[in-house]
């Protein structure tokens, strides 16, 4: 979710004129946040264009919003991870969906290891192939796709009954 957020982009109207550093912005622009910009960047992440699930290892599992980087003074530089958005009007399902996930996710890495389908071309070619829209997509390819291998005989034995 922080390398390839399902919503790359969260936009939100200006009720009011506002001043923001040395902008104003006008009441009723549109102001984007774009999500996957900040979830990618190397001013909020070491090595963003890595998988390394250990960056979370201290990071409470309910929360939703994350600041990765201390500013100067040791002092928190912002939000660098927020999936679901931040505030009054953030996503209504953000519980039920990372309830979802983590379900998914625990039960498939315990029973498979998962590989990156070869016609995928890696990670290169799913970069490649990404295209925002108001979710990020990938395109051209009916999405991802990946070889799931039984980790244990009595997941293979299993799947082969299903099959």
């Amino acid at each position: 979710m922080r390398m390839l957020p399902v919503v790359s982009l969260m936009a939100r109207v200006a009720e009011k004129t506002v001043k923001v550093g040395p902008y104003t912005v006008p009441a009723g622009t549109i102001v984007a946040t774009p999500l996957f910009a900040i979830h990618n960047t190397k001013h909020n992440w070491e090595a963003p264009e890595e998988f390394r699930p250990e960056r979370w290892a201290d990071v409470p599992v309910e929360n939703f919003v994350y600041n990765s980087k201390e500013g100067e003074g040791g002092g928190k530089r912002g939000i660098t991870f927020m999936p679901f958005s931040e505030g009054p009007r953030n996503c209504v399902g953000q519980s039920l969906a990372k309830m979802e996930v983590m379900t998914l996710l625990a039960k498939l890495l315990a029973s498979f290891r998962i590989e990156l389908a070869p016609e995928m071309g890696g990670r290169e070619g799913i970069r490649k192939r990404e295209s925002t829209h108001l979710t990020l997509q990938t395109a051209g390819t009916k999405g991802i796709r990946c070889h799931l291998h039984p980790r244990s005989e009595a997941v293979s034995t299993a799947a082969a009954v299903l099959a």
